[in-house]
């Protein structure tokens, strides 16, 4: 089992469970009490153990400041979109407004009589 950030894939936390078990036959012979009336073959736990690990400090700070970035990312991107649309809209509003440049150097162009 592991907890992890969907936006990068970094894991959080990892929990690891063990668990070996022991294939016990049914023993009638057997001076033990637990394996006298065994019905049949059956696993028993021998042992198990838990492995754990947790992300520190330093590198959740890390992955933090990418997920911050990662949204000051896309609000520098609109941002930057909205300079560049009112930038063509002024450079269309002048241009319409005194002539496209073709027009204004033909016309500053003094004529030559012949």
């Amino acid at each position: 089992c592991f907890v992890c950030v969907q936006e990068m894939g970094v894991p959080l936390q990892v929990r690891a469970r063990m668990q070996i078990n022991i294939l016990v036959d049914p023993y009638t012979g057997s001076n033990i009490p637990l394996y006298k009336n065994l019905p049949e073959r059956v696993f028993l736990p021998a042992m198990w153990f838990t492995q754990s690990v947790d992300i520190d400090d330093k590198l959740s700070s890390t992955v933090k400041t990418a997920l911050i970035a990662k949204t000051a990312g896309w609000g520098v991107l609109f941002a930057l979109a909205a300079v560049g649309l009112v930038l063509l809209v002024i450079g269309l509003v002048i241009s319409l407004r005194h002539g496209w440049a073709q027009n204004m150097v033909r016309s500053s162009v003094p004529k030559i009589s012949q």
